[in-house]
């Protein structure tokens, strides 16, 4: 399957459909779902939960990271964590080169 990168239109219509959480991790509900991420989203609800605890430089990949399965389900395509990690770091270095 060929990435196909997030884009500000993508994310624009992210923030129009989701509620962002920032909170401590676990939080009670979700901490099961979790494990050791620091985001999740929760596509029934139309939340993105966001582990306030982490980096400046973790939180932008969260964001990314949560926003590109927020895209495909968007577009009713199935994704693996593998892939959306890979797209998550192409485009974090885009936006922010490597060292950041």
């Amino acid at each position: 399957m060929d990435l196909e990168l997030l884009t500000l239109r993508d994310v624009i219509d992210a923030l129009m459909r989701y509620d962002i959480k920032h909170c401590p991790f676990p939080q009670n509900d979700i901490s099961k779902k979790l494990g050791s991420h620091n985001g999740i989203i929760d596509d029934e609800k139309k939340i993105v939960y966001l582990n306030e605890e982490q980096t400046q430089e973790s939180m932008r990949k969260t964001i990314i990271h949560e926003f590109s399965h927020a895209k495909n389900y968007r577009a009713g395509k199935k994704d693996t964590e593998k892939q959306i990690e890979k797209e998550t770091e192409i485009i974090y270095k885009k936006l922010y080169g490597s060292n950041n």
